[in-house]
Parts: structure tokens; C-alpha cells; sequence
């Protein structure tokens, strides 16, 4: 998985490819192959072959970024499951629908997952970032292929067994259907190659309160049964927080 060097794209974490704005110690420009090899190398320490993706998320303007990146670097991306987060969870499956049909891929599956955190109460959303319909109230084109006739969790868990530990799943929401899915089938920590997961603060504020990030703010229990399932221990995880979108 490759994309074209020497153009700017803004990704998931904020990182912008070559932006001049951006101080001399933080920018990635054409010739610095770091950061995209990066990427390309996303799951390749724990997978045998290549890389297969799932991407949990809850788009979202950034969920919808790093859609179109993994889009346009020809990822072999399985499927995709809806999370409540940034927007409602049927809001965030019907925004990757149509973002899917808009970048000429509406073959992939887009699953239905959890409205309501593992306990508590959906948190009501970020509409001042991401606005009422999360995509900032662009009306995009609806899609014409329905959802996915299985539930987010039952899809990311068939995936892993179909796939196995070519599979890199990517949770860019709270962490909710991960955590279905380990109710569902303990033993996906040992099917799956890696998991990356964006979210968490660590040396610098939360993003919606002064130690939280939104991510994990919206799901904690979700995410301590992550943490506990070894799914966040080395070598087969990732963990973005809010410092790389800063830095």
C-alpha cells in the first residue's frame, strides 16, 4: 500500500503532507519518506502478507479523511463498521455510505454497530466540530447499497475468522463494537495481525475536558475492556492519540 508522494494530504491524526505552515521539526515533505512509510507499514510487524483492513469508525470530517486515504492508496479494505461517536450511529453509517459512493467504492460493506456506550448513555456527539449531520451540513448524494445485513461486532468477527492474522482492524471511534466483539469471541486478540486505535491524550489536554479525549471519553468502558483483552500490549497495536494531532 502506496500513495503518491509530493501531494498534500490531510490525514486522519492531523498531519498535513507538505505544509510549509507547519515548523521545520514537524513537516513531511516529498523527500522525507518517514511518515508514509509509516503508513505503508501499518500491520506489517505482526501480519504474514498483506494487510487487510477493517476500519471502525464514526464518521466524522476525520473519519472521512482517513476513509479517502486508505481509499486512494488502494487498500484492500473488507469492510467497515458504524459506531455512535462524533454523530449518532445511524448518522455515522449512513455519512460512510455515502462517503464510499462519492470515492467509487460503494462495494464495501458498511455494518451497523452500537448506539448506546457499554454503559451509560450516547454522549450526544461533537456538532460543534463536525456539525449536525457530520460532515460539517454537506449534503452529500445518498447511496444506493444498503447496509450490511449483519451487525458491526458479528461483521468484525466473521471478518477475523475469514481473514485472520492478515487482518488489521483500525478503530478511529470509540471503542465500543471492539468491545462487543471480544464479548462475542474472546480469542479475537490471538486471530487478528493488529489493531490500531486513535484515541487518548497524552501530554497534552483532552479534547473535551482537561484530561479527556473523545474517544475514549465516550466509551470508557469500552476501552478498559480493550486494555484488559491485551489487544493494546505489543506487538500488535497501535495507539494514536491526540498528541500526534497536535504535533
Amino acid at each position: 500500500m502506496r500513495c503518491r508522494r509530493g501531494t498534500p494530504y490531510r490525514l486522519w491524526d492531523g498531519i498535513v503532507l507538505d505544509d510549509p505552515t507547519r515548523p521545520e521539526g514537524h513537516r513531511v515533505t516529498e523527500n522525507d519518506n518517514s511518515f508514509q512509510d509509516r503508513i505503508v507499514s501499518m500491520g506489517e510487524n505482526s501480519i504474514s502478507g498483506d494487510p487487510v483492513f477493517y476500519v471502525d469508525c464514526d464518521p466524522g470530517i476525520d473519519d472521512a479523511l482517513a476513509l479517502i486515504y486508505l481509499i486512494k492508496c488502494h487498500a484492500d479494505l473488507r469492510g467497515i463498521g458504524a459506531v455512535a461517536g462524533n454523530v449518532a450511529v445511524d448518522q455515522a453509517a449512513e455519512n460512510a455510505r455515502r462517503w464510499l459512493a462519492l470515492t467509487g467504492r460503494p462495494d464495501i460493506p458498511v455494518a451497523v454497530g452500537r448506539q448506546e456506550p457499554m454503559t451509560g448513555e450516547f454522549w450526544g456527539g461533537a456538532q460543534w466540530i463536525h456539525g449536525p449531520n457530520g460532515f460539517a451540513g454537506l449534503d452529500l448524494p445518498p447511496s444506493q447499497t444498503p447496509t450490511d445485513h449483519m451487525a458491526a461486532a458479528e461483521r468484525l468477527v466473521a471478518t477475523a475468522h475469514e481473514i485472520g492474522s492478515r487482518l488489521h482492524i483500525i478503530a478511529l471511534g470509540p471503542l465500543t463494537n471492539i468491545a462487543v466483539a471480544l464479548a462475542i469471541d474472546e480469542t479475537l486478540p490471538e486471530t487478528v495481525g493488529a489493531i490500531t486505535i486513535m484515541g487518548g491524550a497524552h501530554l497534552v489536554p483532552g479534547n473535551v475536558s482537561p484530561h479527556a479525549e473523545a474517544n475514549i471519553f465516550a466509551d470508557p468502558v469500552a476501552a478498559s475492556q480493550v486494555s484488559l483483552a491485551r489487544v493494546m500490549g505489543p506487538p500488535d497495536c497501535q495507539r494514536v492519540g491526540t498528541t500526534v494531532a497536535r504535533y
